[in-house]
Formats: structure tokens, C-alpha cells, sequence
């Protein structure tokens, strides 16, 4: 497919939008999704991060607006509301690329949210222009809560689409928690059935999935998480992330994982049998 022929996907997709799980049927075109996004780019922030895999920095990192899940301790929604549209993925691609050519070393971009998905046809546009500019450029990865239609999975795993070198995705929970922490009864049924058809639509991309342990879900979430993951995508390294901070001022749960639970996470991953995994970004 070239850049014309996913455009034109794509506006099928946003026409009655079909792009995520929730059938909201809006024209984005006009007016917001569900997900609170029209057809216009919105980004809050683009920096070089050094805390990412070990694998992938230094990263740019391009922080997109909205998301179709409700998880209760995002630490980023509250960023979005003051969010100018981007017009002009040219101009935007231009303004990347001289912040490549100024910073030199930069390993890779991350597409990433809020949810990347939800304006996706702007990520490959940008990207497309961004090789245009550059020629060579870091590798490009989207980095997706995978929670979208299975129509948008066909189009970023298409290898004639090459705007997307790579994924990183999150698989956060299982099934009998999914509303609790994504506001998505649906949530793991849908994201483990993107990610497996990902890795197999798309098997020479370098892939990472994260999973960020969370208090007193180690026994219902991470173990059964990291079983299917030894099970279903065995080539794919997985990142075991034991940062988790509720930033909200009214939580109601930890504030932080505690050290009983970080250690038995690391013994989980330890044992489980994955062949390649990092700890917290690093490689073990």
C-alpha cells in the first residue's frame, strides 16, 4: 500500500469511526469520538527519553492526545485538554527532523499517547515525510495499548506499509480485571488477540511488550499475563516493569509497588520460562 491508499483506509475507518473496539460510529471527520478526538493531530509534548528499553535509547518520544481506555491512575490525561491541532504533517515532519539533526544519537521515535491509534494516519504521514527529509531515520515504533479494530491492526501490520518499523505494546491485565483497571470489560480478549496476529503479520519487527506490575494484581494479572506470553508470542521480549506510581491525590490503593511484590514479579518472570525479557528497561 502506498501513502494515498492508506489515507484512503484510513478515511473509511474515521468516516463512521472504526478504528477502536467501542462503536461509537462518529464521523471524526466532524466531531470527537469516544475516545474525545476528532480527525485533527493533537500532540502535548515530544522529548528525548533516556528511561525507555535499553534497547531503543535514546528515544524521541512524541506524546499524542486522548486514549479509548479509562484506566484510573493515568498519570497523562490530565495533559490534553490545552492541546493546539497540528495542521500540517509536513511543516510538523520538518520540525522533527531539525530536532533529530540538532540532537544527534537518537536511536529511535515512539509514536506514542495517550493512545498513537487513534490518529494514526498522521504517525505515518509524519513518518513518511520524516524519510523523505532525512533518508535514513531512527527506527519507528508504534507504541500502542493495542486496543483497536482488528481492520486498523491489518493496515499497520501491512509490510508494503512501512511507515511503522516496530511495536512496543502494554498488556496491562486479564480478563476478570479488565474493567477495573481499563475501564474495558473487552480489553484482554481484544489486545492478546492483536498482539499475537501483530507478531505474526509483522515477525521480523522488533517487538517489545510491557507489563507494568500493579499492587495486589500479581496473582489474578502478572503470572497468568506472563504464561500466555511464554505460550503465545515466544520471540518477543518482555519488558517486567515494576515502577508503578498512582499519581492521582485521592487514590485509593498503594501508592507504590511494595518490595515483597517487586521481588516475587522478578522471581515470576525469572522462572516463567521467557526466553527474552528486560527488568525495568534493562536487560537481565
Amino acid at each position: 500500500m502506498n501513502d494515498d491508499e492508506i489515507k484512503s483506509k484510513l478515511r473509511v475507518l474515521y468516516k463512521s469511526c472504526r478504528i477502536c473496539p467501542k462503536p461509537c460510529g462518529v464521523d471524526r471527520s466532524a466531531l470527537c469520538g469516544a475516545c474525545g478526538i476528532d480527525a485533527k493531530p493533537r500532540i502535548y509534548q515530544n522529548f528525548v527519553h533516556l528511561g525507555e528499553e535499553c534497547s531503543i535509547v535514546p528515544a524521541l518520544v512524541i506524546n499524542m492526545c486522548g486514549c479509548n481506555l479509562s484506566c484510573p491512575t493515568c498519570p497523562e490525561r490530565h495533559r490534553w485538554s490545552d492541546c493546539l491541532p497540528i495542521e500540517d504533517a509536513t511543516s510538523y515532519a520538518q520540525a522533527i527532523a531539525r530536532f533529530i539533526e540538532k540532537h544527534g544519537n537518537i536511536q529511535s521515535i515512539e509514536w506514542i499517547g495517550g493512545e498513537p491509534s487513534l490518529q494514526v494516519g498522521f504517525a505515518i504521514e509524519t513518518s513518511w515525510k520524516l524519510r523523505e527529509i532525512l533518508g535514513t531515520v531512527p527506527t519507528i515504533y508504534l507504541n500502542s495499548n493495542m486496543y483497536f479494530s482488528t481492520d486498523l491492526l491489518h493496515i499497520l501490520c501491512s509490510d508494503e506499509a512501512p511507515s511503522i518499523d516496530a511495536f512496543v505494546y502494554d498488556l496491562k491485565c486479564t480478563a476478570p480485571c479488565s474493567r477495573t483497571i481499563t475501564g474495558a470489560k473487552d480489553y484482554y480478549e481484544i489486545v492478546t488477540h492483536n498482539i499475537e496476529v501483530a507478531t505474526h503479520l509483522r515477525p521480523h519487527a522488533p517487538h517489545i511488550l510491557r507489563h507494568l506490575v500493579m499492587p495486589g494484581h500479581l496473582d489474578c494479572c502478572t503470572n497468568p499475563i506472563l504464561s500466555w506470553c511464554k505460550e503465545h508470542i515466544p520471540n518477543v521480549c518482555i519488558n517486567l516493569m515494576t515502577t508503578f506510581h498512582d499519581f492521582r491525590p485521592n487514590g485509593d490503593g498503594p501508592l507504590f509497588l511494595s518490595d515483597a511484590e517487586k521481588h516475587k514479579a522478578i522471581d515470576m518472570i525469572q522462572t516463567s520460562g521467557i526466553a527474552t525479557y528486560f527488568i525495568d528497561g534493562q536487560s537481565v
